[in-house]
C-alpha cells in the first residue's frame, strides 16, 4: 500500500491503513480515474491493484499476467496527478514473462 504524500513511499498495512491512506486523496478531488477490471454484469470495477505475482500454489494464480494491474488515479484540484497502487502482501514484484513469481 502506498501512503498518500508527495514523496508516495510504500508502506505496509492493513485495508483499515489502506482506507485512512486513500481516503484523503479522493476528497474534495473533482476526477477520479479508475483502473481496475470491469465486473462481468452490472456497473463497478474489481481487481483495482496489482494482479500478477500471486503464489503459484494460491486460488489467484491463474490471473496473474503482465499489463493487467489496477490503480486509482486522481487529478487534484491544482491539475497535479496522484496514484494510488497496491497489492497484497502475498504478492511479489518479481515475475517472469507471464506474471507468476519467480
Amino acid at each position: 500500500m502506498a501512503r498518500v504524500s508527495d514523496k508516495a513511499p510504500w508502506t505496509q498495512g492493513s485495508n483499515l491503513d489502506a482506507a485512512s491512506a486513500f481516503e484523503p486523496l479522493i476528497a474534495g478531488n473533482p476526477r477520479v480515474l479508475i483502473y481496475g477490471e470491469p465486473f462481468t454484469t452490472g456497473l463497478g470495477m474489481h481487481n483495482v491493484h496489482q494482479n500478477q505475482g500471486d503464489p503459484v500454489d494460491s486460488q489467484w494464480s491463474a490471473e496473474n499476467g503482465i499489463w493487467q494491474d489496477g490503480l486509482t488515479v486522481v487529478r487534484r484540484n491544482n491539475g497535479t496527478f496522484a496514484a494510488f497502487i497496491s497489492k497484497f502482501t502475498s504478492q511479489t514484484y518479481i515475475t517472469n514473462n507471464q506474471g507468476h513469481p519467480v
